[in-house]
């Protein structure tokens, strides 16, 4: 297995990880019995709740772009020194941004979101054909 893709199944794992913790934060701020029904006319989730499921979101759109430059990479064996920096980059951005975000912090939270989204566009200019 190459580097990328163990990134990508290990930023699987994070995300997995993520989706615990947020079921336990909004469990704790809004009930079982809230994350239990079908929230159809649910009240908005606020706090650190609300930061969790926002994070997760984020998580999950990070990695629907990641995942499809890194099998890119591995379908054309395409991979470099370059694209595992890239991958790894991206895994320690995406792993910076949980508590980032999580606790609120301004002005700091774009700039990991940024390195993580610009590693990403690194590996899909790698994985186009020249």
């Amino acid at each position: 297995m190459t580097t990328e893709l163990t990134i990508l199944a290990a930023y699987g794992l994070l995300i997995i990880a993520m989706l615990f913790l947020q079921i336990a934060l909004v469990i704790q701020r809004m009930g079982i019995m809230f994350v239990a029904s079908p929230r159809d006319d649910a009240p908005k989730v606020g706090g650190i709740a609300g930061r969790a499921i926002r994070t997760v979101d984020n998580s999950v759109v990070a990695m629907a772009l990641f995942a499809p430059a890194v099998l890119a990479l591995y379908v054309q064996e395409a991979g470099t020194a370059g694209t595992e920096t890239a991958a790894i980059v991206f895994f320690v951005a995406r792993v910076l941004f949980i508590p980032v975000y999580l606790s609120g912090v301004y002005f700091v939270r774009g700039p990991v979101w940024m390195t993580g989204l610009f590693a990403t566009a690194y590996l899909y200019l790698q994985a186009i054909p020249a």
